[in-house]
């Protein structure tokens, strides 16, 4: 996947001070340890880039944090040295 093929409502900017829950901000190295489907999978142990962070299109509010019925983990967008990109929810990933 690439950056132009997300459809899902992101930002591409936020700080750990408006949302203390944050495992990453963008431009932090992650890496991969675990993912649901195969194609994440084959992406453990490689460290990419965070850029974006799924948002509530209601409030623009990353999910998660606000809500009762919101995401239970965060979902980080990271892009890898192969240029890349690919999903994660927050428990599938350590700091690089």
């Amino acid at each position: 996947m690439k950056k132009s093929d997300i459809k899902a409502v992101v930002s591409y900017d936020w700080n750990r001070k408006d949302n203390q829950g944050c495992k990453f901000i963008p431009g932090e190295k992650a890496k991969v340890s675990w993912g649901y489907t195969g194609t994440q999978n084959a992406r453990k142990g490689q460290v990419g880039t965070v850029f974006a962070v799924t948002v509530a299109g209601d409030n623009g509010k990353i999910r998660g944090h606000n809500t009762f019925y919101g995401r239970a983990y965060t979902r980080y967008y990271v892009e890898f040295n192969d240029g890349n990109v690919q999903y994660f929810e927050a428990h599938h990933l350590i700091k690089a």
